[in-house]
């Protein structure tokens, strides 16, 4: 069967699997064969591989997608591309890449290798699972959209009022404040609080004006509370310098849950199908390593590259003699510290995934490819 049609098929079935009416028992059975759709699809382009000669033979491709700015949470839209390439059979390397948006941020690039049909449902997968992950992690101003909708969407989301406010294009003054106040753009109560280090001053280019943090943290509360008050909700109190934990803590729980339900998707798996992948993903380890040489050391008997450099990995041949271990005593012991937690941010984080579409684009979410290389 032509490879579009498979993967029609598992948007399908999976968009079935998720579908919140859907019955535990039957989604469990979609999820399970749509799984095993795709990888019938790679048993099959195996068989039908082995029957050709050496040199017409499927070969391993490599793309390059998008994963983000450097924003506090882009991390683990690299683990959770790491996921969804264990999941279909992939292997990727972060960070191989950037490139400038339409407003100079730098947008990180990852490069995803595996054979083309593993690719493709890498990519459907992927892209719908980060613009879902973004948009409720990482959401945007919506300018059609009330200050109250956004001041929202954007604090449950883990940001505080002045982060709000400088998306909306405030920018804390640092310079030029004196001679702003002398032409009396900057009224006397409002320098007089700056010169008292009392206040910080703000700017926004688009309404031409002057305000204090305390005026716009206030109007983006206000904001805020009146949306929550009309929803008939329970407003979500951060701890003020905790938005950065408040946003990764919903990152990890989103990423966990994500890795979670793509394993409850491959565990019914049958037994043994994936001996029938070895020679498949030791083609993919080769290409992937050819690709990526300076991370690995090149075997002399048996010509591959070896992620051991004293003894290949490949082959077991000795590389090079390994270097005599240092003594310890008197090296300085690492102190393990626990990273900052929200509990209340990681459960919205794992709410968020349970509802991700896991079709791989079932509602017709785009193509993430960037670049196709052979």
């Amino acid at each position: 069967m032509e490879l579009n049609k498979v993967l029609s098929k598992v948007r399908g079935l999976v968009a079935l699997a998720e579908h919140e009416g859907t019955p535990p028992a039957e989604a469990a059975l979609a999820r399970e064969q749509a799984d095993a759709l795709m990888l019938k699809y790679a048993i099959d382009e195996i068989t039908a591989d082995q029957a050709k000669p050496i040199g017409e033979r499927s070969k391993p491709v490599m793309i390059k997608i998008d994963i983000g700015t450097g924003s506090d949470i882009v991390g683990y839209v690299a683990g959770m591309a790491s996921n969804v390439a264990r999941h279909t059979r992939c292997k990727v390397r972060h960070y191989t890449g950037h490139k400038r948006d339409e407003q100079g941020h730098t947008v990180w690039e990852s490069t995803v290798y595996g054979f083309e049909s593993d690719v493709r449902y890498f990519e459907v997968l992927y892209t719908t699972l980060r613009l879902h992950m973004l948009g409720a992690l990482q959401p945007k101003i919506q300018t059609k959209k009330s200050l109250e909708f956004n001041a929202y969407q954007l604090h449950e989301a883990g940001y505080n009022w002045l982060e709000i406010a400088g998306l909306y294009g405030w920018k804390k003054r640092t310079y030029g404040i004196h001679k702003e106040h002398e032409r009396g753009q900057i009224p006397d109560d409002m320098y007089e609080k700056w010169q008292a280090s009392k206040a910080e001053i703000w700017y926004s280019e688009k309404e031409d004006e002057y305000r204090t943090n305390w005026q716009l943290g206030s109007k983006v509360k206000r904001a805020y509370h009146n949306e929550v008050k009309a929803r008939g909700e329970q407003p979500t109190r951060i701890s003020a310098g905790g938005t950065k934990t408040f946003r990764q803590s919903a990152a990890q729980g989103y990423l966990n849950r994500i890795a979670s339900r793509l394993y409850e998707a491959a565990r019914t798996r049958k037994a043994g199908t994936e001996v029938m992948l070895t020679g498949r993903l030791e083609d993919l380890e080769d290409f992937y390593r050819e690709s990526n040489s300076n991370l690995y050391t090149r075997c002399p008997a048996c010509g591959k590259l070896s992620d051991n450099p004293y003894t290949c990995d490949r082959c077991g041949a000795k590389i090079a003699d390994e270097p005599k271990t240092k003594p310890t005593s008197g090296r300085r012991r690492s102190v393990w510290h626990n990273a900052p937690f929200n509990e209340q941010a990681y459960n919205r984080g794992v709410s968020h995934a349970n509802n991700a579409d896991i079709s791989g684009g079932a509602r017709g979410t785009g193509s993430g490819r960037k670049t196709e290389i052979n």
